[in-house]
């Protein structure tokens, strides 16, 4: 199956899951509902990996897994702060920003200047966010600049955007240190066991009701599945192809979670939006494939 099918499938998937985060957080604490996930993710992909017999790993490897799991904190955290008090269709395309950061920390750390492809796509991507952040009533021609930093879902993933940023490197430099199953599940095994931390620390989750209610664990296997299936399809495209060309396409994650936005929490300004997440999805494919 070609590459691109498979990061395409991870688009889709990591949309979806967003969207049961989103569902799921209404009624379930944030720390139980990431441990749970994240363990449950990490016990789907082990008996993966264990029937396909584990791989040989070098030294590396266990640094790789280890800032996986800290910057996959940091973006779940923020992410799961935006899903809560935000629109889906809101939040999503502030991941359109990750190719940006990428560009930026390549012009400081190796003083690589992006073509003029590259500073296109930054163009197209803060067009699309100030369209996106566009009232009719707004204060002055900067407010959908603002409401980036006014509008608290909006900053929240535009911060997991700049994690997320430097979090791909690692993923890839792990799947070549192991393989495609097994690093993602150590690096799931160790971010639920950094929320465990945090949930223990955080002792009014233990009051949470949801535990009896049938419907809790419904999420939590669902999002368990989608998260360890999505993980896999993204493993797979870039054990194939370069890293950029697959991030290319899983950035149509953007516009298939503002679509699941309204088709599942009929979310407004939907054709807004959605014009909007097309621009900044452009603009990401100017930049990761010809910047």
């Amino acid at each position: 199956m070609p590459w691109y099918i498979f990061a395409f499938c991870s688009a889709i998937l990591q949309a979806l899951y967003l969207a049961v985060t989103k569902k799921a957080l209404k009624s379930i604490d944030k720390n139980v509902f990431a441990v749970l996930t994240f363990f449950c993710c990490s016990i789907i992909l082990f008996f993966l990996s264990f029937s396909k017999g584990f791989p040989q790993v070098n030294n590396y490897f266990y640094y790789f897994i280890f800032l996986i799991a800290i910057f996959q904190f940091f973006v779940a955290e923020f992410s799961f702060k935006a899903l809560k008090c935000s629109d889906l269709s809101l939040v999503v395309p502030m991941l359109s920003f990750t190719p940006v950061f990428l560009i930026g920390t390549s012009f400081f750390i190796l003083h690589e200047i992006p073509s003029y492809f590259g500073f296109l796509g930054i163009f197209l991507i803060f067009i699309g966010s100030y369209l996106l952040n566009f009232e009719k009533n707004q204060e002055d021609i900067l407010s959908p600049f603002k409401n980036i930093f006014k509008n608290k879902g909006v900053f929240y993933m535009f911060v997991a955007a700049i994690m997320l940023s430097f979090q791909l490197t690692f993923i890839k430099l792990a799947v070549l240190s192991s393989d495609k199953i097994f690093s993602s599940f150590a690096s799931y095994a160790l971010i639920a066991l950094f929320f465990g931390i945090k949930l223990i620390a955080s002792k009014k989750a233990y009051k949470d009701k949801h535990y009896f209610l049938p419907q809790f664990y419904g999420y939590i296997f669902l999002s368990g599945i989608v998260l360890a299936t999505s993980a896999i399809f993204f493993n797979v495209a870039i054990s194939i192809q370069d890293l950029s060309y697959v991030t290319a396409i899983k950035r149509f994650s953007v516009l298939i979670g503002v679509l699941f936005g309204f088709l599942f929490f009929r979310e407004k300004n939907f054709k807004q939006r959605l014009l909007a997440s097309f621009i900044m999805v452009v603009g990401a494919l100017f930049i990761v494939l010809k910047g």
